[in-house]
């Protein structure tokens, strides 16, 4: 009797608990039509339990439990929870459409009946990524080998290459923006300034000395993101992946309109992404061995480059930098001295650059705050009294409209007649604070649509490459000299159509969806090889898009162009092939 008992707890509660919930979200669905008008809305509630319930325990006894012998309970749990927790974050950020209380469900308020709803549709597709993930984490591996073929990352990376130069003839030389113009300006006068990263405007003076045009700069990014692009997908195939996948990985990275027309774009956030996509790398590398791969002075010297990179290439760069490092020293402490070593390194180059070298250039240091022409500098500098002050407690209110194009269509009016920087950096807080806590809570929200929210017609996607602008106006004589015209034209109607189009942007510049695609990918992997470590993998990305979920700047889809990167290639590790043993010990070399 108590073993029956047991049973019954451990079997069908469970199960019979899961087809409730199912049963009425399911129920809030049908009511969005008119398949329950005239309807008692318990029978059909009744009928779904049962459906649900049966179903349910078909898919768990029949497919998911003999898959599941190999894990411990402690694993499927925290699987388990985990899932839930993944749906339950989706259902608020897809978003779905609230179909409205359902009639006769014990009358409950619209505000509860809509958290019911949410709570309810979560749970199902929690168990929807429970099922998926099972499926996919438990698929057979093999002992095989996969040696590294001689310069097989080259062939990868052909297509990418041959593609992306023809983007640059369709844009000859390439696409600039103000703020690209910004850092021309300063490479031909020689007055350099960190407003944008002065490293980055370095490396265009580098690049420059073999011609003075915009397209040596497009086409060292062609070439930086092209090659890093298939070393790593050469590796991959090193772990087993098929051919064919990452030969369709391949192409889908060289075809894709986004890389074509961003990689031709002087920004910095071109090689600040390509850099967080090396980075993210790395960190595959050394948990897939263990933490033995950082133990090689070549691997612990690339990893304090790469980190150093990230940090020169973008201001926010820095918080991807420190956040990094004490994640992997907290997931590797035996390999502490290794990750030192590293990040000292990392250190020695930074300030190195930042000190000397920017001192020996006549680097002038710049506030973002101070040198925006946005609202939040004019909050963060303004003084009591002045225009800006009364122009700030005009707008108060404005923000209720929520509509991020709101921040762009805003002149600020007489504000370099009253704008001072002498505050330290808990006055301009003070006044964030004081003068637009409004306009903090309208840029959280237009921010956290942007990197979190899959779909969202209030939200407004910009900056999909510079295609519809092409080049600027401009005192330096750089004008657009298309190549292959036909082609400028169908890329450029692409990019307006998709991005202008809350229908379509949402699949391919909003990067909320290639995120969570990077993310479910490593969590599969991680769950396939009972490696929980894995997930550090997702760390830097991770803390660049919290960061800039903060962070008072104007959202745009180029700061969180490394989402769409990793989401491109990293989905060929999910048909990986090798067992975990023969991964540690070839992720070494």
């Amino acid at each position: 009797m108590k073993h029956s008992l047991n049973h019954y707890i451990h079997t069908w509660l469970p199960i019979g608990l899961a087809g409730g919930i199912l049963a009425i979200a399911y129920l809030y669905w049908l009511n969005q039509g008119t398949y329950l008008q005239g309807v008692r809305p318990f029978p059909v509630f009744l009928y779904l339990w049962v459906v649900f319930g049966l179903s349910i325990y078909l898919l768990w006894f029949r497919v998911l439990a003999p898959r599941l012998q190999i894990y411990s309970n402690r694993w499927k749990i925290w699987w388990l929870i985990g899932c839930l927790a993944g749906g339950l974050w989706l259902a608020v950020n897809i978003p779905l459409h609230f179909p409205g209380p359902v009639d006769g469900l014990y009358s409950l308020p619209p505000y509860i009946s809509k958290a019911l709803f949410l709570i309810c549709s979560g749970i199902g597709i929690g168990l929807a990524l429970f099922t998926l993930s099972v499926l996919v984490a438990t698929r057979t591996v093999s002992s095989d080998s996969y040696p590294q073929r001689r310069f097989r990352w080259i062939i990868f990376a052909l297509p990418m290459l041959l593609i992306w130069i023809i983007y640059v003839l369709a844009f000859w030389p390439g696409m600039m923006s103000a703020d690209s113009l910004d850092q021309w300006g300063q490479v031909i006068s020689g007055n350099y300034f960190n407003h944008h990263p002065a490293f980055h405007t370095f490396i265009i003076w580098l690049l420059t000395r073999i011609s003075l045009t915009p397209a040596v700069v497009a086409l060292a990014q062609i070439i930086a993101l092209g090659l890093l692009a298939g070393y790593i997908l050469a590796y991959f195939e090193t772990l087993g992946v098929p051919s064919l996948i990452l030969w369709l990985a391949s192409f889908l990275f060289a075809f894709s309109p986004v890389n074509g027309s961003m990689a031709v774009t002087l920004w910095k956030d071109i090689p600040y992404s390509t850099a967080l996509l090396g980075l993210t790398f790395l960190v595959f590398r050394l948990v897939l061995s263990n933490g033995q791969w950082i133990t090689v002075r070549k691997n612990w010297l690339l990893l304090g480059a790469t980190v150093a990179l990230v940090a020169l290439f973008r201001h926010n760069g820095l918080l991807v930098f420190l956040g990094t490092f004490l994640l992997l020293l907290w997931g590797f402490h035996k390999q502490w001295k290794s990750l030192v070593y590293a990040f000292s390194f990392s250190m020695v180059l930074y300030l190195g650059i930042t000190g000397p070298i920017y001192q020996l250039a006549n680097v002038q240091e710049s506030s973002i705050l101070a040198d925006s022409m946005s609202i939040y500098g004019m909050a963060a500098n303004a003084d009591p009294g002045t225009n800006n002050a009364y122009t700030l407690k005009s707008m108060m209110d404005f923000s209720r409209g929520w509509d991020c194009s709101i921040a762009y269509s805003f002149e600020p009016p007489n504000q370099n007649d009253t704008l001072t920087n002498d505050k330290n950096l808990l006055q301009k807080v003070y006044n964030l604070a004081r003068f637009a806590p409004s306009l903090l809570i309208y840029d959280y929200r237009c921010n956290r649509s942007l990197i979190w929210i899959i779909w969202d017609p209030n939200g407004e996607v910009r900056n999909p490459s510079h295609a519809q602008y092409w080049i600027d106006p401009n005192p330096y004589g750089i004008t657009p000299d298309s190549k292959i015209p036909v082609l400028r034209s169908a890329i450029t109607d692409f990019v307006v159509k998709t991005s202008q189009d809350p229908q379509i942007n949402w699949l391919v510049w909003r990067p909320a969806i290639y995120l969570y695609l990077f993310l479910l990918t490593i969590a599969f992997t991680a769950l396939r090889y009972k490696n929980f470590k894995l997930l550090l993998t997702t760390g830097p990305i991770l803390i660049q898009a919290i960061g800039a979920t903060l962070i008072p700047l104007l959202p745009n889809f180029r700061y969180h162009y490394a989402a769409y990167l990793l989401a491109l290639l990293f989905w060929p590790i999910l048909f990986i092939r090798k067992g975990h043993e023969d991964i540690s010990q070839s992720s070494i070399e």
